[in-house]
């Protein structure tokens, strides 16, 4: 126990040290650029200035750095990197606006800049401006091959806007391009350009078709089209290459050969989330799965898990309330789906779920309001209609409730007849 309090204060004072380092740095932010005599002064001061920028930014201290580098570019302002790593670190902290700014800047300065074309494509692909991500790349395809020796690609998360962590060295543009087209693929698939998504993951997985991740990619879209059977060529393939590939796993429990409804299929997606527990729509169509079982309870701790990950998916938010539903969680059903009703405003389904769960809270008017809703978005959907006639039938608005119960027969639902029968009969109705 000694030990382990001396080495914790050991760290300390380390911990001290540097930072008193870093501290001691012979200028400030807050020091006015006229101070130096000449522009040669001004930009070695700011050289200095990008230097321990960089050092702060390697140790993640990215609010810090941008302190140094808005000092650096107030000295120098067509400082090119500064602007780059600037980018790069409101890129960290999640200002994308600032980061496209700081990237347009570079490529002014610097047209053939690869770097930052290939930056602002994923800042815009995080933003979800497909178009823009576009943009860039197909730019990016078109430099001179000697502008550049060296990328720095970043770590996404395929298929996904979120940003992994950090830079990955990838050596030379032109050898790269498998990249490039991948990331296009991607994008145009958002967009549901397929004809040109399928031509951008086939040039992808022509320059390299030992990459599984393309084939992964294009197998998705094979399944987004309802080609299930190339889609699992696709995702057998991208097994072959990377026995290991947790995507390429997932989707072929998805899409291959496991029924839905098995034990067999939750087993094969406990495999997957065990071995990478980053994909949210794993554990999404895993509670789904067991929602389908009966097994309510397991099924919310799957979507809250998705949730976690994935806090904009509606079809979670209302699949998590419909399971709060089965365990008369009523109050808890109406929050999701009042959050999926945020994301998805014109979605009859969530409308119709927290119209049924009101409607079991007696609280009938706000049921009321809410199948209108539903059939607002969904008019030829009968049950909607007769679940507005119950619940104007409870409201005494007995005409009106005749009328709903009465299309709900006209639209084939025969359950309707029964409550026509017995609250409309007497009433002279046809």
């Amino acid at each position: 126990m000694k030990t382990i309090v001396f080495l914790f204060g050991l760290c300390l004072l380390l911990y001290a040290e540097a930072f008193s380092q870093e501290k001691t740095f012979d200028y400030y932010p807050e020091n006015k650029s006229q101070d130096f005599a000449s522009v040669a002064q001004k930009r070695r001061e700011a050289r200095k200035l990008f230097k321990h920028a960089q050092h702060l930014s390697d140790n993640g201290n990215y609010l810090s750095a941008l302190e140094y580098y808005d000092a650096a570019i107030a000295l120098q302002s067509d400082y090119t990197e500064a602007y780059f790593q600037r980018a790069h670190c409101y890129e960290q902290t999640r200002k994308l606006a600032k980061a496209m700014i700081d990237y347009n800047t570079v490529i002014r300065l610097n047209p053939n800049h690869a770097e930052a074309y290939y930056n602002l494509a994923h800042v815009h692909y995080r933003a979800e401006h497909y178009e823009q991500c576009i943009q860039f790349l197909q730019k990016l395809l078109t430099l001179p091959p000697t502008q550049t020796n060296t990328i720095y690609f970043k770590k996404y998360d395929l298929g996904s806007a979120q940003p992994g962590s950090g830079f990955s060295k990838i050596s030379t543009l032109q050898s790269n391009q498998a990249d490039i087209y991948n990331q296009l693929g991607l994008a145009f698939q958002h967009l549901a350009r397929y004809p040109e998504a399928m031509n951008a993951f086939r040039k992808a997985i022509e320059l390299n078709p030992r990459e599984a991740t393309f084939l992964s990619n294009r197998g998705m879209l094979f399944a987004e089209q309802k080609n299930y059977a190339d889609a699992i060529k696709d995702f057998q393939q991208a097994l072959e290459v990377d026995p290991n590939h947790s995507l390429a796993q997932y989707n072929l429990t998805v899409y291959g050969k496991f029924a839905w409804q098995s034990q067999e299929s939750i087993q094969s997606l406990d495999k997957v989330i065990a071995h990478d527990n980053r994909f949210a729509s794993a554990y999404t169509n895993r509670g789904y799965l067991k929602y389908g079982q009966g097994d309510y309870k397991g099924a919310i701790a799957d979507y809250d898990s998705a949730l976690l990950l994935d806090k904009k998916d509606a079809n979670t938010y209302l699949n998590r309330g419909l399971a709060h539903y089965q365990l008369k969680h009523y109050t808890a059903a109406i929050q999701d789906f009042s959050k999926t009703l945020e994301i998805q405003p014109a979605l009859a389904e969530a409308h119709s779920s927290r119209g049924n769960a009101y409607f079991a809270l007696k609280n009938y008017i706000q049921a009321l309001e809410n199948y209108s809703m539903a059939i607002r978005f969904a008019p030829d959907n009968a049950t909607y209609y007769y679940n507005r006639g119950l619940t104007r039938h409870y409201l005494q608005q007995q005409q009106e409730a005749c009328m709903d119960l009465q299309k709900a027969i006209d639209l084939g639902l025969e359950q309707s007849r029964k409550a026509w029968e017995a609250y409309c009969s007497e009433a002279g109705a046809d």
